[in-house]
């Protein structure tokens, strides 16, 4: 699912950008900055057996503070002018999830974030991250809410999203999305990684 030697490869050659004038820009900037935040996690998606680990469950010990440092390094620098790319916003979030308290403060910094994402860029994982965050900061049902108002049928990650959020409120309805994810799902990692929700709620 990752490949982590092309997305460094990535990160060498953004990097090559911003030392050339006429590539070195805010967005290329920015660019790097979310390359740096999303890399530095890395390590802490998987675990030892190689299976995927949602968000509240990585271990922010494993977090590559030296990758983190750069991308605040990188994310100032872009900070220049009047643009604000696609690419600030998503590096701005991107930091935001490097910094490892659960506090209102960060959630509602995202949410506003993907608010102002969706707005730019919309796109059907922009809507999904966005109802998660909203999940973080509001609980289940605000979440719940904004995903009965998206028609994605045919896709997994809304109805693996969608099982997240009834899983403490209503397990049978939260076993029918995963199964509906399962049965649309594209990968053996996201199959397996399914397979084993279903497993963990019975």
């Amino acid at each position: 699912m990752i490949r982590e030697e092309l997305c460094f490869e990535a990160m060498r050659l953004a990097y090559l950008l911003t030392e050339q004038s006429p590539t070195d820009s805010p967005k290329v900037r920015a660019l790097l900055a979310l390359f740096c935040f999303q890399a530095s996690r890395f390590t802490a998606r998987r675990n030892k057996a190689g299976e995927w680990l949602l968000y509240d469950q990585q271990d922010s010990s494993l977090w590559d503070q030296e990758l983190i440092a750069k991308g605040v390094e990188w994310l100032h620098k872009a900070s220049v002018g009047e643009e604000i790319s696609f690419y600030h916003l998503e590096a701005a979030i991107a930091y935001w999830y490097t910094r490892p308290e659960d506090s209102a403060e960060k959630w509602e910094a995202i949410v506003g974030l993907y608010e102002q994402l969706i707005v730019l860029k919309p796109s059907p994982i922009v809507a999904l991250n966005r109802i998660f965050a909203v999940y973080k900061l509001k609980g289940a049902p605000a979440a719940i809410r904004l995903a009965e108002q998206l028609t994605m049928s045919g896709n997994p990650y809304y109805y693996m999203l969608v099982g997240e959020l009834h899983s403490e409120l209503d397990k049978q309805y939260a076993r029918e999305c995963f199964r509906k994810a399962f049965q649309l799902a594209n990968t053996e990692a996201d199959r397996s990684f399914i397979e084993k929700r279903l497993k963990e709620m019975g």
